[in-house]
């Protein structure tokens, strides 16, 4: 019993990490998750009109992608004049990008209609090394749900230190 008593403490932790783990997603942050990964599927898909259904249709819109080798994209505009940029771009790019992607380390902070939102993106893709990139969504709420006002993307190679991992005895 001693012993149990010992390992109260380790037992009460892991059952406190388990339990917040287990929280489910607020209906608010899933209702913004959903329109941003909707979005970038839409982007492999190459689907112009679907990508721009994500975009806010009620103020002017911006995106910034760091391309990582010191270029930048600008775009401005309203969401038809950013849908007829991107129908152009995929009539380049005809063929769906076989890509997947995953988001991980949400962070999403929302004040009444708009929502800022951090995320850090991995695009796999069987014939290429995988892409990094951080993330950033501005959104607000219009009528039909979240959409899309701002975009940033900043890609770059991850660094890994190699002095950090621990070698297997």
């Amino acid at each position: 019993m001693k012993r149990l008593l010992n390992y109260l403490p380790l037992l009460l932790l892991l059952a406190r990490t388990f339990s917040l783990t287990a929280q489910p997603i607020p209906e608010n942050e899933l209702a913004i998750r959903t329109i941003i990964e909707r979005e970038t599927q839409a982007y492999l898909d190459r689907d112009a009109p679907k990508q721009a259904a994500c975009w806010a249709t009620e103020t002017s819109l911006s995106q910034r992608i760091s391309l990582g080798d010191g270029k930048i994209v600008v775009a401005n505009g309203d969401q038809p004049s950013l849908c007829r940029g991107l129908a152009t771009c995929f009539r380049e790019l005809p063929d769906p990008d076989p890509s997947t992607f995953v988001h991980t380390n949400y962070r999403i902070r929302t004040r009444g209609e708009a929502a800022f939102v951090t995320f850090h993106q991995i695009m796999h893709h069987p014939d290429r090394p995988d892409s990094h990139s951080e993330q950033v969504r501005y959104l607000e709420r219009e009528t039909d749900g979240w959409k899309i006002v701002h975009t940033s993307s900043l890609y770059y190679e991850p660094i890994f230190d190699k002095s950090l991992m621990t070698k297997k005895p």
